[in-house]
């Protein structure tokens, strides 16, 4: 049994899209355990529907004669959602499984849980994910809760689904952090998309407590005095950059409580940020009701709030000892992410599944 995996790139250059570390760190661990990179290349829609059905109908073409290569019996792995995205996206798992490949869907995103008041987007784009998560013989989403969700809104069988944990985050050894630039007394540290629409609680009146800012699209016409913007960086460089006590990991319109469709969606999602700030070795603060929440209780690595006023009131409560055990904590769960141990466990998770699966129909 050998595993493959997808690697999809825009356009003819073979670029890797938008510089995307979530699934680059992916494509990079799985080469580590698999054959070699299944590549398909994204052509662009064009303008008419004549144009638009030839250009889904080349993606699907590119899929079948990728998987070509593949072998009754063999494992790919499919990160979702699809770069390549095709009409007939189905029919790629219909492909695999009239010549016996096995298939694995690793989440990163569910479009049809993360944008639930959307009315853009379609609704045969929602049927597509749910068929083709239904399809696969493993699915391998971010937690527990999304578990939960997956096997209730989409009637998927939960014993074929894997929960990651959290995403790794791979840093080059010349990169790695320096944990000296971390403690208490420092500001908070924001990372990520920091528009009004994403991080829309950073443009609601002034934060109630220092902070650090580091990402795109951050408004410089605010003027709260407690915010720091430090500009964007390249994802391997920005662990050097960022420098703070705690990061933060919220997402809405409001500091109590994260709301909207991505506050909401943290009750479900693991937000790459926080694989981010435990990488750099710093504990994170999360919202109560997030996915993460019991994580992070769990692990000891930093604590939850229900709004961003309490921030403040809990470092100051914090004991000597008890921010001690988060760092000693972040920085044990470091190593981990920056080995790839996450994605590592749930693959071997999944090979054992289908392996024993095949062994009791055979």
């Amino acid at each position: 049994m050998t595993i493959w995996y997808t690697e999809e790139t825009w356009g003819s250059s073979g670029a890797r899209h938008a510089g995307n570390k979530a699934r680059e760190d992916v494509s990079a661990i799985l080469s580590s355990l698999a054959e070699r990179p299944l590549e398909v290349v994204k052509t662009f829609d064009g303008k008419s529907a004549i144009e638009k059905s030839i250009s889904h109908y080349r993606r699907f073409k590119q899929w079948k004669n990728s998987l070509s290569v593949v072998s009754k019996g063999d494992i790919v792995v499919f990160q979702l959602p699809l770069i390549s995205h095709t009409v007939f996206s189905p029919l790629i798992l219909n492909y695999c499984q009239a010549n016996s490949i096995k298939t694995v869907a690793l989440i990163h995103d569910v479009e049809a849980l993360r944008m639930k008041s959307a009315n853009y987007l379609p609704m045969q784009l929602k049927c597509e994910e749910i068929s083709f998560l239904k399809q696969c013989d493993c699915v391998i989403c971010h937690n527990e809760s999304m578990k939960q969700e997956l096997v209730k809104k989409f009637d998927l069988n939960k014993d074929k689904c894997i929960v990651l944990g959290l995403f790794d985050y791979l840093i080059p050894d010349d990169l790695a952090p320096n944990n000296d630039q971390f403690g208490l007394g420092k500001p908070i540290v924001i990372a990520g998309n920091l528009s009004a629409q994403k991080a829309g609680y950073l443009y609601t009146g002034p934060l109630p407590f220092e902070a650090n800012l580091y990402g795109v699209n951050f408004d410089e016409k605010n003027t709260d005095p407690n915010m720091h913007y430090h500009g964007s960086f390249l994802p391997d460089e920005l662990p050097r950059a960022i420098k703070g006590s705690f990061g933060l990991v919220w997402d809405g319109d409001s500091r109590d409580g994260c709301s909207g469709d991505y506050g909401d969606y943290l009750r479900i999602n693991n937000p790459h940020k926080a694989s981010l700030y435990l990488a750099c070795g710093l504990p994170i603060i999360v919202w109560s009701e997030s996915a993460l929440a019991t994580f992070v209780t769990g692990l000891g690595v930093g604590f939850v709030v229900d709004s961003l006023d309490d921030v403040t009131h809990r470092i100051d409560m914090l004991e000597y000892a008890a921010t001690s055990k988060m760092y000693s904590n972040a920085r044990a769960l470091s190593k981990r992410l920056r080995s790839g141990s996450f994605l590592k466990a749930a693959i071997d998770e999944a090979e054992f599944q289908i392996t024993r699966k095949a062994n009791c129909i055979g």
